[in-house]
């Protein structure tokens, strides 16, 4: 669905409006970069979606994630230096989740989510979110 990105809501566009509606309104209603780039929290947070979403799609781990993927599509100096990190949370939650992962299937990873709504004063507008991943467990079929 093509929705107007000024009509699309998450939980850190509203944070970002509520803590300083003037930088929510450069960042969003006029899609001016604060200072012009991603933070570093942000990058590290897209790594390790795109390793969670390899390991549950592929079922590759993250050595073959890194080699195979993250490294070409994460290959400035800063990316590189946050791929570590990611690497290091991604080995330990696959040692921690692979014994558990033949107990639920996988309906969705990253999927958009679009919810329309409308405000008080009646305008339409969507809350957009990401959900990183949905699951049926074994128990529920």
């Amino acid at each position: 669905m093509d929705v107007d990105h000024r009509l699309r809501f998450s939980p850190s566009r509203m944070a970002k409006y509520s803590q300083c509606h003037q930088r929510g309104h450069y960042e969003y209603g006029m899609q001016l970069a604060v200072d012009g780039k991603p933070s570093p929290a942000l990058k590290l947070g897209l790594i390790i979606h795109r390793f969670l979403e390899l390991w549950h799609s592929l079922d590759i781990g993250p050595q073959e994630a890194y080699t195979d993927y993250i490294s070409k599509e994460f290959s400035a100096y800063d990316e590189r230096l946050l791929t570590m990190t990611a690497m290091t949370l991604m080995t330990r939650y696959v040692n921690s989740y692979r014994n558990d992962k033949d107990k639920f299937t996988i309906l969705h990873s990253e999927h958009e989510l679009l919810v329309p709504a409308t405000t008080y004063k009646g305008r339409k507008i969507f809350l957009h979110g990401i959900l990183d991943l949905v699951v049926q467990d074994e128990y529920h079929e």
